[in-house]
């Protein structure tokens, strides 16, 4: 895999901040973000609805993998140099519970954290944040 391409919520201040601290670490990978509300998300991956982009992250490889929820996660950790260990330790199975339990518990409070935090993203409406899948 050559480029893994993450769809997330242009709408989310928790996602946002997802994205550029990602996009800003060095990584064996190139990572291309794209909010999953944009047209270009749609030419990309023409069935990515079918994932439920508003309730889990969606990421896709060049390959034309389509990973989702915490799979996704672990995917864009394993490419990012600074989290590749972190990403072998989460996928061990015996963890695998555990990183499935703190994603969807991200995932289900996002919107409270992107307040609590003070996280806003212009790029879409604020309610689109309770939909976002981080």
């Amino acid at each position: 895999m050559k480029t893994l391409t993450i769809f997330y919520d242009g709408g989310c201040g928790l996602c946002g901040k997802f994205r550029d601290h990602f996009a800003a670490e060095p990584s064996r990978v190139k990572l291309n973000f794209i909010p999953y509300q944009s047209p270009h998300a749609r030419e990309l991956v023409p069935d990515l609805d079918s994932f439920d982009p508003a309730r889990e992250m969606v990421a896709c490889t060049d390959e034309g993998q389509v990973l989702q929820g915490a799979g996704a996660w672990l995917e864009m950790l394993a490419a990012v140099n600074r989290y590749r260990g972190l990403a072998r330790i989460l996928r061990v199975p015996v963890f695998r519970p555990i990183t499935g339990f703190l994603y969807r518990r991200v995932a289900r409070n996002r919107r409270n954290l992107s307040r609590w935090l003070g996280l806003k993203n212009l790029t879409l409406e604020e309610e689109s944040c309770e939909r976002c899948a981080w």
